[in-house]
């Protein structure tokens, strides 16, 4: 039985240092979440989807503009943590966000490892 988006996402919180997961798909519009309430975040989860989207739109265009290729994920480094945001397959946005003790290298090794589940339980 395929996993619903909730259990894929709820999943990779089992990723140390991972606390929390969001996917929205290309426009920005939220798909499901993880480990965040709204409480947690600075405006409502709709936008959180938006802005998460957006900035991996405009990460896109840099490498393009700079003929870099395809952009693998775009990783963001705050004093209180980490943030990594990645497209999966065509269609999915993903944002996780991390403690800043979280390896990177394990929670990029664990979306590898998960990309198909995550394709197939965001394919509407």
């Amino acid at each position: 039985m395929a996993s619903s988006p909730e259990q894929i996402l709820e999943e990779l919180l089992s990723v140390p240092g991972v606390e929390a997961a969001v996917a929205s798909d290309k426009d920005g519009l939220l798909l499901a979440s993880a480990g965040i309430k709204e409480d947690d975040v600075g405006s409502d989860m709709d936008a959180l989807g938006a802005v998460a989207s957006g900035a991996l739109s405009s990460a896109e265009m840099v490498g393009e503009e700079f003929k870099k290729g395809i952009l693998e994920r775009v990783v963001l480094e705050y004093d209180e943590g980490k943030v990594i945001l990645q497209q999966v397959g065509k269609d999915v946005v993903l944002a996780i966000f991390a403690s800043k003790e979280a390896n990177l290298g394990i929670v990029r090794l664990t979306i590898k490892r998960k990309q198909q589940e995550i394709i197939d339980a965001f394919s509407f």
